[in-house]
């Protein structure tokens, strides 16, 4: 199993400390643009703890095309970190980690499959990795630092109680 990886989940994974628990049982791949966008404040925690995952090669770093990225932004009109992500997932060809909209609406586009932070805590669920009580947990921290949709948190909460969306 291997995922590639957008920012902003890396860090909301890094600040709920799942993150390394998923690492276990995915391999995780990010563009170096991503890379640097999760560690470069390195006064955070989330930073310093993405940067150990990196540097220990639970995190995998992928080159991609500064070119390719670059004419990836100007079609698609999403920040540099989202368009490598999404042609690194393309060459691939690879699931996407990402709760930024538009790069899911891009994923869709380019027939992509992509999968969000709630669903992915809720799979974590379903693998044993984590107890129900400890993902309905994280969930509910998750909206401390996420702007995610109010209906995505309720259907992960749906499916992490055996229910179907």
């Amino acid at each position: 199993n291997i995922l590639v990886a957008d920012t902003a989940p890396l860090i909301f994974l890094a600040k709920l400390t799942l993150l390394d628990v998923l690492c276990e049982r995915i391999s995780i791949l990010v563009p170096s643009e991503v890379a640097h966008e999760a560690t470069k404040r390195q006064e955070l925690p989330d930073a310093v703890y993405i940067q150990k995952l990196i540097d220990d090669k639970r995190i995998l770093i992928e080159h991609v095309s500064s070119k390719g990225v670059v004419s990836f932004q100007k079609h698609w009109g999403l920040g540099s970190g989202e368009s490598a992500a999404l042609l690194l997932a393309q060459s691939k060809p690879l699931t996407i980690l990402t709760d930024d909209y538009p790069a899911m609406r891009v994923a869709k586009a380019l027939r992509l499959s992509f999968v969000t932070t709630p669903l992915m805590i809720v799979e974590m669920k379903k693998q044993k990795l984590i107890t129900l009580e400890l993902a309905q947990a994280k969930l509910d921290r998750l909206q401390e630092y996420a702007w995610l949709s109010p209906d995505i948190l309720v259907a992960a909460q749906i499916l992490l109680k055996g229910g179907e969306i």
